[in-house]
């Protein structure tokens, strides 16, 4: 009872916290599953001993869904809430919520779970047939329940060449990818399990990247105390991503919202190659000389010449050198002092 109450007076607290495009929606428990296509509106489950689920809006905060299983997706506009229920035979039973969080439990799919829904009220998930098989189904208030001939779920969107691993390389964790853009440039999801679980990022010129990381690469800062465990929702552009993670050693939902970038769409071309940036000459250190080779060459009387450095060619890719008193300072002990280019015999 205390933690139901805890959560309702979170709903109705301030506004969620934001730093630079990351937006936490400050509900204890709740893991965020779906995203609206403008990314200002999602929804999700809550944790706990009850459960439940939730909707969010960044300009109303969020609501409590009653008598909520799970929750699945999200119309694009964000209106209508698809997921399940408990019916009077504690079944699981595919239902939506329209825009008042008022519950419609769908007749004739028992047990089933709705995955879709969109703007028009037209619902999809899947029923279990009595023998391990999921049938897809698709139902309007006009025609009820109509089965398809096979999962028509929304699945991952193709890139013209994605590129993704199927399989990670040696020593590294497998990826379950879970969300994608419209073209399939951006895909979201996780790696690990339990506790080490954690969110990842995936697109063609950037390749597979912690949550956190590809963020930053993109300007979001992520609070302090923010652990990014799941990225669960994409918005069709590509322009935000939802997950949950733990924050402060609780769950809590986030929203980072993205700047527009060329890189988020489907593009299969390489990444241009990374160039490295000499570290900067701290003051009062010599310039570098390049390497001296040595010559081994043998005297006349056969006998071996004494090692000796040659000076490098003149168009040697270096910094000009100093002068020879220069160098002289900084020149080990006991190295001849003749100049370089005179000969050296034993």
């Amino acid at each position: 009872m205390l933690r139901r109450l805890a959560i309702v007076l979170s709903l109705l607290a301030s506004p969620p916290s934001s730093a630079a495009g990351f937006v936490a929606l400050d509900l204890p428990g709740s893991q965020l599953t779906t995203i609206a296509d403008d990314g200002r509106s999602a929804a999700g489950s809550l944790v706990g001993t009850r459960g439940g689920g939730f909707r969010w809006r960044q300009d109303h905060g969020a609501r409590l869904l009653p008598d909520a299983l799970s929750v699945r997706g999200l119309s694009p506009s964000g209106r209508y809430v698809a997921g399940s229920s408990l019916d009077r035979n504690a079944g699981e039973v595919a239902t939506w919520w329209d825009a008042g969080d008022v519950a419609h439990p769908v007749d004739g799919a028992t047990p089933s779970i709705g995955r879709t829904i969109d703007d028009a009220g037209e619902l999809r998930g899947t029923a279990d047939a009595g023998d391990g098989r999921r049938i897809a189904f698709r139902w309007t208030a006009d025609e009820g329940v109509r089965w398809l001939p096979a999962d028509d779920t929304a699945g991952l969107a193709a890139c013209a060449n994605p590129a993704v691993p199927d399989a990670p390389a040696s020593g590294a964790q497998a990826v379950e990818y879970v969300a994608a853009s419209r073209d399939g440039g951006l895909r979201v999801g996780h790696t690990g399990s339990g506790s080490d679980r954690r969110a990842v990022a995936w697109t063609a010129r950037e390749g597979v990247q912690p949550l956190d990381v590809f963020l930053a690469a993109h300007g979001v800062e992520v609070p302090r105390d923010w652990i990014l465990v799941a990225a669960t929702a994409v918005a069709p552009d590509a322009r935000h991503i939802g997950g949950y993670g733990l924050y402060r050693q609780r769950f809590d939902s986030f929203v980072a919202e993205l700047p527009a970038d060329p890189r988020l769409r489907c593009d299969p071309s390489p990444a241009p190659a990374r160039t490295r940036t000499p570290p900067p000459r701290r003051a009062g250190m010599p310039r570098a000389v390049p390497a001296a080779r040595h010559d081994t060459r043998k005297a006349r009387d056969g006998r071996l010449a004494a090692t000796r450095p040659v000076a490098p060619p003149a168009d040697a890719d270096a910094p000009p050198h100093e002068t020879e008193a220069e160098v002289a300072r900084w020149r080990p002990r006991g190295m001849d002092q003749r100049p370089l280019n005179q000969e050296i015999t034993a």
